[in-house]
């Protein structure tokens, strides 16, 4: 049964054209400027990265494979701007959760490693400090 939601769960967040539309959504209705912001970055990070590094995916050749590269996972690093952008909130601690969520999912469904999951979170965690230096610096 548990095995069943968290397949029904995984595909969910495999499909990029409900998952990210959901967090930009949750994140306009958490903070309307700054979360919303934040996720915006992260995707555009995660879309300059991607071609830079061009590391296939695990998963690469396989017909059930999403397209494009791995490094770093795109699912983690928006979930996890998106968690690490409501620290000292009420809700950090279910995204937080949320986020580690996802990040096995991607594995699980075979399109990661751990290591691209991994440099998906710090890629979040770096954006956010370097944003919140600058905004201190202003």
């Amino acid at each position: 049964m548990l095995d069943g939601i968290v397949l029904l769960l995984a595909h969910f967040i495999d499909k990029e054209l409900l998952f990210f539309p959901f967090l930009l959504l949750l994140a306009f209705f958490l903070d309307r400027r700054h979360t919303l912001l934040i996720v915006l970055a992260s995707m555009v990070l995660v879309l300059v990265l991607k071609p830079i590094f061009a590391v296939q995916r695990v998963c690469a050749g396989d017909a059930l494979c999403t397209s494009g590269f791995g490094f770093p996972s795109g699912h983690a690093t928006v979930v996890a701007a998106l968690a690490y952008a409501r620290y000292g909130r009420k809700e950090f601690l279910p995204l937080l959760l949320f986020a580690l969520f996802v990040g096995y999912t991607r594995v699980f469904l075979g399109f990661h490693i751990w290591t691209e999951v991994f440099a998906g979170f710090a890629l979040a965690i770096f954006l956010l400090e370097l944003g919140r230096l600058s905004w201190l610096s202003s």
